[in-house]
Formats: structure tokens, sequence, C-alpha cells
């Protein structure tokens, strides 16, 4: 197993109505572009927050405007670069699966599976203890049988707690109280926890594993390394989060890679390209604490652009 020293976090979420995805995309240079940029690992899409694959599955729904097999090419060519590949499978957001199966998303306390916020992006958090959680390992088990990947990245697994029938009637076979607040919490804690040791064990030894939601500490045994998504420039975030986040980090023995991004904002900010000096220091930053670098992209449905990776380039090459 290779840990990540220079690494791309590469989004792509993409929505339905985007009618020729891939359409003209090259993965050899696609690969080419990274090792340009000194890259030696990048996390790619298995499947995306809008609930498709970018390959063809027979688990779960392929985006209805992807042109051929996206996961497939980039592990191929980014291995022939010497780039791990990492594949990227968002769990606790589906949104094509919530609009499906309403009966998979978490229920709150008012019964509701859409929040009072019903005029933005209409995001449900999806529940691990309806069929949505077996149907997500049996997605890591496909790409695991179908793509030489070098690891998974599992994201979004902060999904509230949960009031559905699912989640109330194992609770009660527990003998804890659905109406205790604290417990419906502890409940939907192990449940995310339980199925990250079930995906754990689908993936198996000699595979990077990584799952962004709860805390690193408690998944020790589980995660090969720790990512900390750390955006400086977002108010989620902000620079003194990083020194806070790598101190907490050193004491689980553990690689530790620092995630930041290429966006001037915040995640979706596709447009949006940092200064040189930002992107920098973010890295230089990075390594004084002893962490390696990961930087966040959101690929164009056409592929990489060309002036972000040059720019990347420049950064991880002083870092190189």
């Amino acid at each position: 197993m290779r840990y990540p020293k220079r690494a791309i976090h590469l989004d792509f979420h993409t929505p339905d109505k985007v009618g020729d995805v891939g359409k003209g995309f090259d993965p050899a240079a696609f690969a080419r572009t990274l090792r340009r940029a000194h890259i030696d690992h990048v996390t790619v899409f298995a499947r995306c927050n809008q609930g498709f694959t970018y390959y063809p599955s027979k688990v779960g729904i392929r985006h209805p405007g992807l042109r051929g097999d996206l996961l497939g090419g980039m592990v191929r060519e980014c291995h022939k670069q010497d780039i791990t590949v990492a594949a990227y499978i968002n769990v606790g957001l589906d949104h094509e699966h919530a609009r499906l199966r309403r009966d998979w998303c978490v229920v709150n306390q008012r019964g509701q599976v859409i929040e009072d916020d019903k005029l933005r992006h209409f995001f449900r958090h999806m529940c691990l203890n309806t069929g949505y959680g077996d149907y997500v390992l049996a997605m890591i088990k496909e790409v695991r049988s179908k793509y030489p990947v070098d690891g998974f990245f599992l994201d979004c697994l902060g999904q509230p707690p949960c009031y559905g029938n699912e989640c109330v009637e194992r609770m009660a076979e527990r003998g804890l109280d659905p109406l205790d607040d604290a417990a419906v919490a502890a409940f939907a804690l192990e449940t995310k926890l339980d199925f990250v040791r079930r995906a754990k064990r689908l993936v198996g030894p000699g595979k990077l594993f990584f799952v962004n939601g709860p805390a690193y500490h408690l998944m020790r045994r589980e995660l090969t390394h720790i990512e900390i998504e750390c955006l400086p420039t977002s108010p989620e975030w902000g620079y003194e989060t990083l020194p806070a986040s790598a101190r907490y980090t050193r004491t689980q023995d553990k690689p530790v890679v620092s995630m930041s991004g290429r966006f001037q904002r915040s995640w979706g900010d596709y447009g949006g390209l940092r200064p040189q000096a930002s992107l920098e220091f973010d890295c230089f930053h990075a390594i004084s604490h002893g962490l390696a670098c990961s930087l966040g992209d959101h690929m164009h449905p056409r592929g990489l652009e060309p002036a972000v990776y040059e720019a990347i380039g420049r950064a991880y090459g002083r870092l190189a």
C-alpha cells in the first residue's frame, strides 16, 4: 500500500440534465495532465452525490448522459503513469435514489424527509438501516471486483439521527427509547460505525480506506489513513482549523493528508481558482505539520481544466 503525498480529490457531482458527460474525454491525456502536475494519487468518482455512477453498473444508476466508462479509463491510464487511484462513493447523499425511493431517506422528528429549506438543492439524507445500506455495500463490492482501484473514499457519512420505521424498530429490539433524543443520536452513530466496519471487510486488506464523517478515533481500526477536509478560505473552516486538526490526528498513529482545495471560496465554486501564493501556502502549511497534501477539484463534464493543473503543478512541483 502506498500512501498519497501529492493528491487530488476530484469531485464530479453532475446533474442529469448534462446530456453528454465525458464527450471527447481522453483518459490518457487526463493521466498525463496529473503526472505533469507532480500528482501521485487521485480520488476519482465511482458515484456522486446526485446518485449517478460513471461506469457501467449493474447495481447503481448510470448517469443518463454518460459517454463510455469514465472510471475504468481513469484507473487504467493513471496506473500507467504510476498514479494510485481511490474510488469515490458518496454514502450520505443520493439525490436520485431519494427521489425514487423515499422509504430510503432519513426521517426527522417531524416526519419529514425534506427539511424546512425547500427552495434550494432538495438534498435528503439517506438511512443506512433501510435497503439503502445494502445497496451501497453492493456497489463497493462491484467496483472492487470490476476495477483494480487502490482504495476507496466514502463521503458524507454525517447523516442526522433517523426516526423512520426501520430505525425505531431496531431501537426497540435493543430496548432503546426512540423518544430519548440522546439514545437516538447514539444509535445513529453506532449505525454509521457498523456500516464502516462492513464496508472495510468488503474492501479488504492492502487497500486505502477512508471515510468522511464520524470522528477519526472512532474509526481508528478501520481507516488506513486520515484526510483532514479543510478549505481555509471558506467560513466553515478558516486558517485556524488545520493546526488544531493536525494536533488531534497526530495522536491517532495514522498517515494524515491535509485536503485543501483550488476553489477561491468553497466546494461548488467551480469557476474559482485561488492565487498561486494561496495554493502554495496550504501545501507548505500542511508539510510543516507533518501532513501530506491533497487539493480538491471538480471536473468539468469534458475533462480537466488546464489552467487549474498548471497552478497545481507549480505548487506541487515546489513541494516535490
